[in-house]
This record gives structure tokens, C-alpha cells and sequence, in this order.
């Protein structure tokens, strides 16, 4: 069978070189490539085929999403492909993620979306862990050969089943940044619907600015403002009633505990940290959403 693939990237003020390296990169593999910006931009020059939606202002990395991905289930896609926009893929990624959910799929498996392995971009050697919920966390293991069922996985290379959309709905628009893909994994999970990672398909990604050691903690960098959205959304997902799981409880709760931690002592440099944590809990208890900023 064959499979209609688009994709569906969001850029932010983007390395402009490296977006359009990423883009060429899937040019020839997928049907349609949607580029959505969340500031002003132009991409007219670059001779490339793609539908640009130039929003002019930040709504938020799921709200983008979501435009594309309507537009593309609009026009009878099977899998949208999600990316970031310093992602840059191998030859026959397409192909080789397609002939991974043809093999998942003759098994007899509900498969709400698929995902690669991600190698450290300054770490060459290293491979990102896969997860997974025990009975009271998350666990990290590896593989070297089958594809692995996960609890979620990162947005960028992913292929999301247009029919796993359909019935579970698009990405979480009030949470604007962070967290928005874990979220959508985990409500793929209460329709049954599986989430799998291809370790025989590895794809090169930055998860942060850069990581660091800091006292107890292996650190990935973010600016106070992301570390803001990442304590708010994980204090959203503990408050939401769904996914009242011990696991994903113990999981949040300890995330709280160790980026909180984490952030009050990066405001002995930054204080723009401490502020980060104060309203990231204050905005987070009030359940006020999406893309405001601290003080509102």
C-alpha cells in the first residue's frame, strides 16, 4: 500500500541554513512539506516547494501544528511527519519509517504513531534512551534491533496515523510549548493505541542549548522562559484527572522536584530562574494556559 506523507514543520526565528538543510533533507520523500512560522518571515527566495503559513506572531508550537496538520487531513494524508526545524533526516527515512509501521501493522497492532532513535548532535556516540512506564515510573532501556513500545517519544521525527488524529484529536494548544508531544502520546494510550520507536532508524538532535553537570543533576539547558512552560504543563498533566496513574504521578511529581530544584539554583547567576519557578507554580495551580508570559 501506499502512503501519503506530509510534513509539518515549525520554525522560530530559525537558523535559516540549517531550516533549509532540513527541509532538502524530506523534500523528495514526502507529498506536501507545510512550513509554519510563529514570527514574520519570508522563505519566497529559496526556491523550494512548500506551503509556507506565515503566522507573524507566536501562537505556540501546538497551535502551529495544528494548522498544518488540519490542512494536510484535509487533503487525505495518511502520516503526518513532524519536525523541528533544525532536524535533519537521512536518504529513505521516509521509506524505512513506512516499512516499519507496514511490519507493526501485519503483527496486529493499534498504532497511534511511530518515532526514531535520536542521537546527541555534539554527542555522536551517544543514543538516547528509550522510556517506558513500570509500575511506579518511567524506566529507560535500549535496544539495538526491534521496534520498542514507549510511552512517548519527541515530536521531531514522528509519524503521526491521520487515524489516531481523527479519534483522539490534535496536539494540546493550552500548553503553547513543552510537553505538548508527551501529552499526546499519553492520551494515544488510553485509546489503546501504541506508541513505537525504530532503533534500526537513528536521526541526530540538540534537546537543549547544552548540557552540563550540576551538583547531583546531568542538566539539559533551556532558557527560564521554556523552563517556565516545563514546570506549568507538568503541573497541568498532574492535576488532570486522566492521567492519575502512580507511575505518571511519581514521574511528574519527582520532575517537579528535580527541575524546581535545579532552576532555584541557576538564579544564584539568573534571577530570571527563581521567577521562572514562582509563576511557572502559581500559573500552574490557577490553570492559567497558553502563551502568556510571568506577571499576567
Amino acid at each position: 500500500m501506499k502512503y501519503q506523507v506530509d510534513l509539518v514543520v515549525v520554525s522560530f526565528y530559525p537558523d535559516r541554513d540549517l531550516l533549509k538543510k532540513s527541509l532538502q533533507s524530506l523534500i523528495n520523500q514526502v507529498r506536501t512539506i507545510f512550513l509554519i512560522s510563529n514570527n514574520d518571515d519570508d522563505f519566497s527566495d529559496w526556491g523550494i516547494d512548500l506551503i509556507h503559513i506565515n503566522l507573524k506572531e507566536n501562537i505556540g508550537i501546538a497551535a502551529a501544528q495544528n494548522q498544518g496538520i488540519k490542512i494536510a487531513m484535509a487533503n487525505g494524508v495518511d502520516f503526518v511527519l513532524t519536525s523541528d526545524q533544525d532536524t535533519i533526516f537521512p536518504e529513505n527515512y521516509v521509506s524505512g519509517m513506512l516499512n516499519a509501521f507496514q511490519n507493526l501493522l501485519e503483527k496486529g497492532l493499534k498504532i497511534g504513531a511511530i518515532s526514531p532513535v535520536f542521537r546527541d548532535e555534539k554527542h555522536e556516540d551517544k543514543i538516547h534512551s528509550m522510556v517506558k512506564f513500570g509500575n511506579f515510573s518511567l524506566k529507560k532501556f535500549s535496544s539495538e534491533n526491534e521496534p520498542q513500545s514507549v510511552s512517548h517519544a519527541i515530536s521531531s521525527g514522528m509519524f503521526l496515523n491521520s487515524k489516531t488524529l481523527l479519534e483522539i484529536g490534535l496536539m494540546k494548544e493550552s500548553f503553547f510549548i513543552d510537553w505538548v508531544d508527551t501529552e499526546w502520546c499519553w492520551r494515544a494510550n488510553l485509546f489503546d493505541y501504541s506508541i513505537y520507536q525504530i532503533p534500526e532508524i537513528c536521526v541526530s538532535h540538540s534537546l537543549g542549548l547544552k548540557s552540563r553537570d550540576l551538583l547531583l543533576f546531568s542538566v539539559t539547558s533551556h532558557s527560564y522562559i521554556r523552563e517556565y512552560y516545563k514546570i506549568r504543563n507538568a503541573i497541568f498533566l498532574l492535576k488532570d484527572r486522566k492521567y492519575h496513574q502512580l507511575n505518571k504521578m511519581s514521574y511528574l511529581m519527582l520532575f517537579l522536584l528535580k527541575n524546581s530544584l535545579i532552576n532555584i539554583i541557576k538564579s544564584f547567576k539568573d534571577i530570571r530562574f527563581f521567577q521562572a519557578v514562582k509563576h511557572s507554580y502559581l500559573h500552574g495551580i490557577q490553570q492559567k494556559e497558553g502563551g502568556r508570559g510571568f506577571g499576567q
